[in-house]
C-alpha cells in the first residue's frame, strides 16, 4: 500500500485493473503500487519553442523560429492517444509529452507552410507578425488538436530569415535603398536650402528696389518743391520790381529813408553809385527851378 499526494500543476489518472479509479487535478489517495498505475499530465500551460525551414512563393527557403503555447483541455482524451505513466521502480516514465510536443510542432509547420508557400520571401519577412496571427487562428480552429484533447492558445513567430546568401544579398539591397533614400533626403535639404536662399534674395533685391523708388520720388519731390518755391521767389521779387516801375529815382530815394527810419535809422552798408548820385542831382535842379 502507497500513498500518491498530487501537486496542482498535474491532472491524475488512478488505474485499478484497467479502468480508471480515480482522477483530477492536485489529487491524493492510496494505492496498491502492484495493482495500480498512475498517469500524470501537465494541467498548466505548455510552451514549446520549434525551428523549422519551409519554402515560399517564389521557392526561396525561410527560417521559422518561435514557439507554440497549448493547454491540455480533455487530459483524458491526451492519456488515451500517448503515454503517460508515472515512473516506479519497475517501469520507466512514458514519453506521452515528448510525443505530444512533435505532434504539436508538425501540426503547426503544417499551417506555417500552407501561409509561407503562398507569399513572397520579402513578404515573410517583413511580416512575421501578421504570420503569428493567421497561424493562431488556423491552429485554434485546427480539428486535430481536439482529437489530441489540447487547444492552442498562441503561436509566436520571434524570426524569420533566408539562407545566409539570399540573407547578405537582401541586407545589401535594403543598404542600398537606405542610402539612396538618404542621399534623396540630403538632396531635397540642399534643394530646399536654395530655393529659400533664392528667396530671400529676391525679397532683399525687391526690397532694395522699392527703396531706391522711394528715394527716387523724394529726389524728384524735394526738385519739384524747389523749383515752385524758386519759381515763386522769383515771382514774388518781380512782382516787387513791377510795382515800383514809373516810380522816380527820389521817390525811390524818400521810401528807402522811411524804411530807414521806421527801422530805427541803423544802416550797416550804404553804397552810392555815380548813376545814383546823378540822378538825385536832376531830380533837386529841377526842384530848384
Amino acid at each position: 500500500m502507497s500513498y500518491y499526494q498530487g501537486v496542482p500543476d498535474l491532472y491524475t489518472i488512478k488505474f485499478t485493473n484497467g479502468k480508471i479509479a480515480a482522477h483530477g487535478r492536485g489529487i491524493s489517495f492510496w494505492y496498491l503500487s502492484g495493482l495500480t498505475t498512475l498517469i500524470e499530465l501537465p494541467a498548466t500551460a505548455i510552451t514549446q519553442p520549434f525551428i523549422f525551414n519551409e519554402p515560399t512563393l517564389n521557392f526561396q527557403d525561410v527560417t521559422l523560429q518561435g514557439n507554440v503555447t497549448y493547454r491540455l483541455s480533455d487530459p483524458l482524451v491526451t492519456s488515451e492517444r500517448l503515454d503517460f505513466r508515472k515512473k516506479t521502480r519497475s517501469r520507466p516514465a512514458g514519453d506521452g509529452l515528448e510525443k505530444l510536443n512533435v505532434l504539436v510542432i508538425s501540426l503547426i509547420q503544417s499551417h506555417a507552410r500552407a501561409q509561407v508557400s503562398a507569399q513572397s520571401l520579402e513578404s515573410v519577412l517583413t511580416e512575421v507578425g501578421k504570420l503569428s496571427e493567421v497561424v493562431t487562428h488556423a491552429a485554434s480552429a485546427d480539428p486535430a488538436f481536439n482529437a489530441l484533447g489540447i487547444k492552442v492558445e498562441a503561436v509566436y513567430f520571434s524570426s524569420a530569415r533566408a539562407q545566409p546568401d539570399i540573407q547578405k544579398a537582401l541586407q545589401t539591397e535594403h543598404r542600398e535603398k537606405i542610402q539612396r533614400q538618404a542621399d534623396m533626403a540630403i538632396f531635397a535639404r540642399r534643394a530646399a536650402a536654395v530655393e529659400n536662399e533664392k528667396a530671400i534674395k529676391e525679397s532683399e533685391l525687391s526690397t532694395e528696389i522699392g527703396l531706391a523708388e522711394r528715394r527716387k520720388q523724394l529726389v524728384e519731390t524735394e526738385a519739384a518743391n524747389t523749383i515752385r518755391i524758386a519759381k515763386a521767389e522769383a515771382e514774388a521779387a518781380q512782382l516787387k520790381i513791377d510795382a515800383y516801375k514809373g516810380v522816380s529815382t527820389a521817390t525811390m530815394a524818400g521810401l528807402a529813408l522811411k524804411d530807414w527810419v521806421e527801422k530805427g535809422g541803423a544802416i550797416g552798408n550804404l553804397t552810392l553809385t555815380g548813376d545814383l548820385l546823378s540822378e538825385l542831382a536832376r531830380q533837386f535842379q529841377g526842384k530848384a527851378k
